[in-house]
């Protein structure tokens, strides 16, 4: 397994990086009209936006 060292400002950059790709896909999903995508797409993409916003709590806790 490899193991880096982020700087705080990497860590940061990083997490706000995360958090963008969230907002993007619910963004997404409250745009969608149904005949666009099944619920089921929009369920995966619910779940990338939740995954995305957990990652961006590992390197950022304190927001």
């Amino acid at each position: 397994m490899a193991h880096f060292v982020l700087t705080p400002e990497q860590a940061q950059t990083t997490a706000d990086a995360l958090r963008n790709y969230a907002a993007d896909y619910r963004r997404y999903i409250k745009c969608t009209s149904p005949a666009d995508a099944t619920a089921e797409e929009l369920a995966g993409y619910e779940r990338q936006a939740a995954d995305h916003m957990a990652i961006a709590e590992i390197f950022d806790p304190t927001s």
